[in-house]
């Protein structure tokens, strides 16, 4: 439909909006900044899954380096911590074990036969 001419006598009046300079700077800059958007958007919604991979992947690699050394230290720290309380236990048992033997190899060593020569000659 083709558009009617203005005319002061009725008919068709026209209004216009017009902007200063500092509006349509304002505009402008509105305007470059919804451009960037929709050209950015697009590439970041395609390369952030790739940048989270990534992380990920270092986090994960870095994880994989440093858990065994961490392992190694704390099982030092533990078996430095507890050898006194081991040497102590396996001593003792040494001693125990050495006492032990010591009492059987005398009940039926010389001391044995001897007492029992004793209580032969004085009891028999």
């Amino acid at each position: 439909m083709p558009k009617a001419k203005p005319s002061l006598q009725g008919g068709v009046i026209v209004h216009r909006i017009e902007f200063q300079e500092t509006e349509r700077s304002m505009i402008e800059a509105y305007m470059v900044t919804k451009s960037i958007n929709n050209i950015i958007k697009p590439v970041l919604d395609n390369v952030a899954p790739i940048g989270l991979a990534y992380i990920a992947y270092q986090s994960h690699k870095q994880t994989a380096e440093w858990l065994p050394n961490a392992i190694d230290r704390t099982s030092t720290v533990l078996a430095n911590f507890l050898q006194p309380a081991y040497n102590s236990i396996l001593r003792d048992s040494i001693r125990y074990n050495k006492k032990k033997k010591d009492q059987q190899e005398n009940e039926g060593g010389w001391w044995a036969r001897l007492a029992e020569g004793l209580d032969g000659a004085f009891y028999g």
